[in-house]
């Protein structure tokens, strides 16, 4: 609401503040020890409250019958057992959890699931030796030869994100699981990274001191042309269950920010609890 092309190029060119512009933040709050503090403080809550969290755990099927959930079968290691409740909230990416249906969903709505795609992404990490890079939150490179979509510096979001005198940058690649992009070595995309950020004039090679490499599949759903109406089709299917809830990006497969996204799941939330959780 209220932002436009033309609102968003305003803003960049005339410095103009974005308050009035719902999507145009000129700040926004951020924990001080990075994204993670949140998910760790979320486990911290659940076990003080008698549950617990279960890492290195996966489902793999979502046992129904008359479109009630009666339980999920997860794997550990290996070893698959089943858990029983009277809620289930998925955030797994859509498409799969219809795929996880036991028994299976009818074959037109998988033929719908398999229609929609999700895009992965490799994030690279440089550390390098300086104090800082750039002022900017977020920058974004849509040159069609330029292989980096997007990179940030954490340290300007927080000075505890690097260690005194230090800093880093993240640059993100938007890919395809199996891709050329997605098969490289650390190494390879480490390289690739250095050679486009010094080209760019933001660092030397000299100054990079380490590097880490993260590949995450199903990082954003794909909005391609004709989507919508598969979209539509698995959707509807799933409404049939009254006790399974999506939440998120890839549960909803809906291009959500990270705020949007954790509101999606208090708003589950307070529907199944009947109150509100936050004001």
């Amino acid at each position: 609401k209220g932002l436009s092309l033309w609102e968003a190029i305003k803003n960049g060119f005339t410095k103009v503040s974005g308050k009035k512009l719902k999507t145009l933040a000129d700040e926004f709050i951020y924990p001080p020890y990075g994204i993670g503090q949140l998910s760790d403080n979320f486990k911290e809550g659940i076990e003080e409250a008698g549950s617990s969290v279960m890492t290195g755990t996966k489902v793999v099927k979502v046992n129904h019958e008359n479109f009630h959930v009666s339980s999920i079968t997860v794997d550990n290691n290996g070893k698959q057992y089943d858990i029983e409740g009277k809620e289930f909230i998925s955030s797994v990416p859509l498409t799969h959890l219809a795929k996880m249906l036991q028994p299976a969903a009818p074959a037109d709505i998988l033929e719908a699931a398999s229609k929609l795609r999700y895009r992965d992404i490799v994030i690279v990490t440089v550390m390098l030796d300086r104090e800082k890079v750039t002022d900017l939150t977020w920058l974004y490179f849509p040159e069609k030869d330029m292989p980096l979509g997007r990179i940030h510096e954490p340290k300007n979001w927080s000075p505890y994100m690097a260690p005194e005198g230090k800093t880093h940058v993240v640059a993100e690649f938007f890919c395809f699981k199996g891709d050329r992009i997605w098969n490289s070595s650390d190494e390879e995309l480490t390289s690739i990274t250095v050679e486009n950020l010094e080209k760019l004039g933001f660092i030397n090679k000299n100054e990079v001191i380490d590097s880490y490499v993260v590949r995450a599949a199903k990082a954003y759903p794909l909005m391609e042309v004709g989507y919508r109406e598969p979209y539509e089709k698995l959707v509807q299917y799933l409404k049939n269950f009254k006790n399974l809830r999506p939440i998120g990006r890839g549960g909803l497969f809906k291009y959500y920010n990270m705020d949007r996204a954790m509101e999606s799941g208090i708003e589950v939330a307070e529907e199944i609890l009947g109150k509100k959780v936050l004001e």
